[in-house]
């Protein structure tokens, strides 16, 4: 038997082919996945929630990360048989990576407080790429009731309640005005209330500044010790609508600060509307009313609020 020999490879040129066979492995990986990174649209629901009133009104809130590669020019949700696109996405004004966006919308379909609809939003990229994302949110409802003022004067167990204003901002601002250091700020009436119309204020101004919206009444004819009930809906947001901001009201007397309350609370308040009914004791019926919502500015990005169906009565 012949045996032939065979010539072994040079372990240094082994290790060189080891090394390029390694490299060049290293390199395809890294550009297939750079490949599949570059083509990713991903979103991720931060929160959604759909909120009831006492009026039957659904208020649908949704917040949500572009957690992909791409820029995102297109965000539209779905529930209920109804599409919402996102005002603050669009091809002229895309939705960064890492960057987030929020819709709140008043909803027209019917939403029973208890059951869980499921919701869908649809992001697009600027090469035409889209992905779904479904969830769903349980309808809650909340609240306290808004009332309707009867006649000025009437008597309400044994004391005579006078009812000072209700405004659902149907005929614009009702005698509301900007508050504090409003310098870069507007105020308007804008059409997502509870129900629509209702007050807004948004800008920009001094890290630090109180602003918001005052407006103030006099009492008339209250004497003796008084009780002041008030009621309203609430939403703040800042950073351009992504993240819930901070609502304060205050309360005057006669030119006396008698309450000032956080009534919005960015770590507890949720994403949503929120009604608030609060009620002031004093040993003497002021003649002058003033009341005010405001917000502490604490970002150097949009920050705003709306109040709707705000109501003040006193009892003496």
């Amino acid at each position: 038997m012949k045996v032939r020999a065979r010539r072994a490879v040079s372990p240094i040129l082994a290790s060189l082919i080891i090394i390029t066979i390694s490299a060049l492995s290293g390199w395809i990986v890294y550009n297939i996945l750079l490949s599949a990174q570059g083509e990713d649209v991903k979103i991720w629901v931060e929160g959604a929630s759909i909120a009831r009133d006492i009026t039957g009104i659904a208020t649908l809130t949704c917040t949500v990360k572009n957690v992909g590669s791409k820029p995102i020019i297109s965000l539209v949700l779905k529930v209920g048989g109804e599409t919402l696109p996102f005002p603050n996405v669009s091809p002229s004004r895309p939705l960064a990576p890492g960057q987030s966006a929020s819709i709140v919308a008043d909803l027209e379909g019917s939403f029973i407080a208890g059951e869980s609809y499921r919701i869908t939003v649809i992001a697009r990229s600027k090469d035409g790429s889209d992905v779904a994302y479904a969830t769903t949110a349980m309808a809650v409802g909340g609240g306290s009731p808004v009332w309707s003022p009867p006649e000025s004067g009437s008597q309400e167990g044994g004391q005579q309640t006078i009812y000072l204003f209700l405004d659902d901002f149907s005929s614009g601002l009702s005698g509301w005005a900007l508050w504090g250091e409003s310098d870069g700020f507007s105020i308007e009436i804008d059409s997502h209330g509870k129900p629509a119309p209702c007050l807004h204020v948004y800008g920009r101004g001094r890290l630090g500044a109180a602003v918001g919206a005052s407006k103030t009444v006099e009492v008339g004819r209250a004497a003796g010790s008084a009780i002041i009930v008030f009621d309203f809906n609430a939403l703040a947001r800042r950073d351009e609508r992504a993240f819930p901001g901070n609502l304060w009201v205050r309360l005057e007397a006669d030119g006396s600060t008698v309450l000032d309350e956080l009534v919005y609370d960015a770590k507890s308040a949720g994403s949503g509307w929120k009604s608030r009914q609060l009620t002031v004791s004093l040993s003497r019926a002021p003649r002058k009313l003033t009341l005010i919502f405001y917000m502490v500015v604490e970002s150097t990005k949009t920050q705003e609020f709306w109040v709707d169906n705000v109501g003040l009565a006193i009892s003496s």
